[in-house]
């Protein structure tokens, strides 16, 4: 209490809260004006950068939707492990070296978000597989589909239909 917060929130030169809203209010409640808040305020290069930070940071909150965390998983994916990222680089393991064959850039990213890999893989396939009707989408944010249902179904329509969604309707109903 007397030294400030253990975390200072973080807030983006315009003012935007990134991480750490709920500790501004609650120091706000306590301590009113009668102390000013410390927070660290930053710049970010790109808003690939910058929504690598609010992902990392946020990836306690239980209240992320399934679109929200297939959209984390799709940019910590595609972003290096060097930028904050998961991906990995793929192929045989040089001489010396106890990594397997395959990149585990699905296996990390899922980790950063604090869901399991077939979570990951389900989500996946509900939000970046082709034809899913926006139904579709619809019902698993609003937690109405389980996404491995939706996920199973969309793999069967596709064995199905050599690879491509043609009657999406059939996954709605």
């Amino acid at each position: 209490r007397l030294n400030g917060m253990y975390e200072v929130p973080v807030i983006k030169d315009d003012g935007v809260v990134l991480a750490g809203w709920l500790r501004i209010v609650c120091w706000i409640e306590i301590h009113g004006d009668e102390r000013p808040i410390k927070v660290d305020v930053r710049q970010f290069a790109s808003p690939e950068a910058e929504l690598l930070f609010v992902v990392e940071h946020n990836t306690q909150r239980r209240t992320w939707t399934p679109r929200q965390k297939a959209a984390a998983l799709e940019l910590l994916r595609k972003t290096p492990a060097a930028e904050g990222g998961a991906l990995q680089p793929r192929g045989r393991p040089r001489k010396g070296s106890a990594s397997g064959t395959f990149s585990k850039t699905d296996e990390i990213a899922a980790e950063k978000l604090g869901i399991g890999k077939h979570k990951g893989r389900d989500l996946r396939a509900i939000f970046e597989t082709p034809g899913v009707p926006k139904e579709l989408h619809d019902a698993v944010d609003a937690k109405s589909v389980s996404p491995s249902r939706a996920a199973a179904a969309i793999r069967t329509m596709l064995q199905e239909q050599q690879d491509e969604i043609r009657d999406p309707a059939v996954l709605v109903n």
